[in-house]
């Protein structure tokens, strides 16, 4: 058990019970399917169904994540408190879950309006209202892994379990839109159709993670932590330098997830040629092999600490892009098995942050103050919005300045070769760039003293 544990009175459990762990699964399950979709088919959704201009797309698609970017610590912090003082989390959960799903419905049944910035409004609107009830869910299922875990051991074994579980339902909802939406008739009807069917099965598993999990103790907020404001709070954070290194290099990975996903549509169409079922097998492939990283986890952690073995999978992922890169002037099936290497070495790199993150977030900070993790995982969660906001900015970006034309069948050399160069080279690039970022974060723990543990 950790200290920090300790020093704030906290009992955890000795063992997670395995209707607690499957529970909390299922929690990440309700997400699975709306998160990837969204990532996937969204973009291409306002550009190619809706119409509206691509640079307006992204723009759309990013900014209600910067705002969140200032919001989720406050929402973290409060959610946390109120939780401890209503002595439970499943009607934060049920709440924030029908928000959720109701927002997700109206994201892909859009209207036809009188112009393309009405349609952005309400996807805006839509948006933020998505993005704040996906935060308060996100803050109480992060806290429950704490809450049913003693140790790290446990932890990684948790969310092994949890990611395989979301991936499966990922996998579902990245390769089964295009084909429900065809089914479903195809156009605005078809991908209206496509969110209910999603919804509807995502609310099951949420109802389930309520259910299962809802005997799970709060832990209280220590009373020196609670005591403090959330400008002390974020100072605190500031001088945690391993948590600000692992965030700076979250955010970076967030970036590089987002644009391969939203360009996964557009590499289908304009340079593999390929229709919808194959854009349901590329998308499938990626998350499907995401489960092949998730077990080699513990064997890089044991062979050289979670720490070292992050930048040994960030190598992997540099690689990975660039043989990507040279894939793409190649068939069709050479493109899915370089994606499934990717998606390997993204779901091992998945595990290994999250056992470092809830390490490094319990940490206590010059003067002795252990932050919240509610609000560490507040800032987590506005760096996750923030990274794929800033990718999908990206993306919309450069579609936009090299005369992408919405909706068309195809588009000039120059577009085809941005495409190309985005979705490989480009993360190639920012996945070299983490290695100053992980390169601080291995510095800072080893300075760290060692009483955390």
């Amino acid at each position: 058990m950790l200290e920090t544990d300790v020093q704030r009175g906290v009992r955890l459990p000795s063992r997670p019970s395995h209707v607690h762990r499957i529970g909390y699964s299922f929690g990440s399950a309700s997400l699975g399917f709306a998160e990837s979709s969204l990532a996937i088919f969204y973009l291409f959704y306002l550009t190619n169904v809706v119409g509206i201009a691509a640079g307006l797309a992204g723009a759309v698609f990013a900014l209600p994540k910067v705002w969140d970017t200032f919001v989720d610590p406050v929402v973290g912090t409060w959610v946390d408190r109120q939780a401890t003082r209503v002595g439970k989390r499943w009607p934060f959960v049920l709440v924030s879950g029908l928000l959720l799903y109701a927002a997700f419905i109206g994201m892909f049944s859009i209207p036809n309006l009188s112009s393309q910035w009405a349609v952005a409004g309400v996807a805006f609107g839509l948006l933020i209202a998505f993005s704040t009830a996906r935060t308060v869910f996100g803050i109480c299922q992060l806290s429950v892994s704490t809450e049913i875990a003693a140790d790290e051991a446990q932890l990684s074994s948790l969310y092994s379990l949890t990611l395989i579980v979301y991936t499966v339902v990922g996998l579902v909802g990245g390769s089964l839109p295009p084909l429900l939406v065809t089914w479903f008739g195809g156009g605005h009807l078809g991908y209206s159709l496509m969110a209910v069917f999603g919804a509807l099965m995502s609310w099951v598993f949420l109802v389930g993670y309520a259910v299962m999990t809802k005997s799970v103790p709060v832990q209280p907020v220590s009373e020196k932590a609670a005591a403090q404001s959330l400008v002390t709070l974020f100072r605190a954070t500031i001088r945690n330098n391993a948590f600000v290194a692992l965030l700076a290099y979250y955010v970076v990975l967030c970036i590089c997830t987002a644009i391969t996903s939203s360009f996964l549509p557009y590499l289908n169409l304009y340079i593999l040629h390929g229709d919808d079922t194959k854009l349901a097998v590329l998308s499938g492939v990626f998350s499907l092999t995401n489960i092949i990283g998730f077990p080699l986890a513990p064997f890089f952690v044991r062979r050289y600490g979670s720490r070292l073995a992050l930048k040994v999978g960030n190598l992997i992922m540099i690689a990975t892009f660039v043989a990507l890169f040279a894939a793409s002037y190649m068939g069709l099936w050479t493109n899915w098995a370089v994606i499934g290497v990717a998606g390997a070495a993204s779901g091992l790199l998945s595990v290994i942050f999250l056992s470092t993150l809830v390490d490094v977030s319990r940490a206590p900070v010059t003067g002795g103050l252990v932050v919240p993790l509610g609000f560490y995982f507040g800032v987590i969660l506005s760096g996750t919005k923030l990274g794929q906001s800033g990718g999908n900015i990206v993306v919309g970006s450069l579609l936009g300045a090299t005369g992408f034309v919405s909706g068309a069948t195809h588009q000039s050399d120059f577009t085809v070769l941005v495409i190309r160069m985005g979705y490989t080279l480009l993360p190639a690039l920012l996945f070299g760039m983490c290695g100053s970022f992980l390169n601080k974060l291995i510095r800072s723990t080893a300075r760290q003293v060692p009483s955390t543990t």
